[in-house]
């Protein structure tokens, strides 16, 4: 189980700042990754939509494969396999949306050596920030990740 906690955004009157932070990983077959959360912007007016893309980027010297999936059949198809928590500056966790998730279809996301792989995050389906002030994102993600087995990888032999 791999937690990733990624950035802290700001917020500022009236655009949005944010900083971003990569951490380095080791699958459990012993290949090693970068996860990173990248915004579409570095600047966000208040009220304007945020998308972030999660980022795995392979470091190893083999293919990787990875799971997603199977948590999107919900009203906003939010992949709810990712915790995301958003604190305002007194540290209170800003409300989810709640949503009843029905599972979904599972993929398998080839990374090639030295590549990335992008998954693309919508923020407002996770919480609304609609006021200037100081606010923290907490990002985390269990990842299902091994080395790519050849062309023919599936989700019942990546499961072996």
């Amino acid at each position: 189980m791999l937690k990733v906690k990624v950035f802290h955004i700001f917020l500022f009157i009236p655009i949005l700042a944010l900083a971003v932070t990569a951490n380095v990983y080791v699958s459990h077959d012993g290949h090693k990754f970068a996860v990173e959360l990248k915004p579409q912007k570095d600047r966000i007016m208040i009220g304007e939509p945020i998308y972030m893309d999660f980022e795995l980027t392979n470091l190893s010297n083999v293919d990787l494969v990875m799971m997603f999936g199977g948590d999107t059949r919900n009203e906003y198809s939010r992949p709810d396999g990712f915790n995301v928590k958003v604190l305002n500056a007194n540290g209170q966790i800003l409300a989810r949306p709640k949503l009843a998730t029905l599972g979904g279809l599972v993929l398998l996301a080839k990374c090639p050596v030295r590549d990335s792989y992008r998954y693309r995050l919508y923020l407002p389906h996770w919480a609304n920030i609609d006021k200037t002030g100081g606010y923290e994102i907490s990002i985390g993600r269990d990842l299902v990740i091994k080395r790519s087995a050849d062309k023919s990888d599936n989700v019942s032999s990546f499961l072996r």
